[in-house]
């Protein structure tokens, strides 16, 4: 066997239910995605778009100049769809904003996807996604960042409105006027048919559930007295 005169990338796992830390740079490290209030509109407009298109929960996000960061969990092992569909709509819309119609991102490889390695390293990896404005030198706190960012108090507690941007976006086209972005938090369990989970947790904001495909579900709720 002939050794290929060009070094293969290994490909990338993608299991359903996983969290990633994922990291998108722009082309030379240049300042593609500087504030602006077109930016912002454009990035969480095509985020929200992406998110809703293949089930992917958003928890926390952060957009500097030359890069982005965001921390998902992909339900149905739609991470590369995803990212394809946000990176390629992103690069198009901006590049319009800008007047330029050249390379948008990094060449040099695809996008970061990092798999925290348990609970307190999804925890330890959104706070380095929410404090890197600080971290950066560019601000003194995360709030005073002036592009796209998650508060912490928003995770789990808000539903961000994107409303289509006037550049690039046909007003007459299929995509739609808004679409909303749910900053998830929470704990997150993908259950197979059937699966029993003893829920013991009485405080917060309760429970939800949703139906990932096409396929009818039957659920069973049983309370359990206390013993005492």
């Amino acid at each position: 066997m002939r050794a290929l005169p060009f070094p293969m990338t290994a490909p990338r796992r993608v299991l359903p239910g996983t969290v990633y830390l994922i990291t998108r740079r722009c082309s030379e490290r240049r300042f593609f995605l500087r504030p602006s209030k077109v930016i912002n509109e454009i990035f969480l407009y095509v985020l929200a778009l992406a998110a809703q298109r293949h089930g992917v929960l958003v928890h926390a996000f952060c957009v500097l100049s030359n890069h982005a960061h965001l921390i998902i969990t992909d339900p149905q092992g739609r991470l590369p769809a995803f990212m394809q569909y946000l990176d390629s709509l992103v690069a198009r819309a901006v590049n319009v904003s800008l007047g330029r119609f050249e390379g948008f991102w990094a060449t040099d490889g695809s996008y970061s996807a990092v798999e925290p390695l348990d609970a307190e390293d999804v925890l330890a990896k959104t706070a380095y996604v929410l404090a890197n404005p600080v971290a950066a030198g560019l601000v003194g706190r995360g709030a005073q960042w002036p592009g796209l960012w998650t508060a912490p108090e928003q995770i789990g507690a808000t539903k961000l409105t994107a409303r289509r941007p006037k550049a690039f976006f046909d007003p007459k086209g299929y995509l739609p006027e808004t679409v909303e972005l749910e900053v998830v938090g929470g704990k997150k369990i993908q259950v197979e048919p059937g699966h029993i989970e003893l829920i013991e947790d009485t405080t917060g904001k309760g429970h939800t559930t949703r139906v990932i495909g096409n396929e009818d579900r039957v659920t069973l709720w049983l309370p359990i007295a206390d013993q005492k």
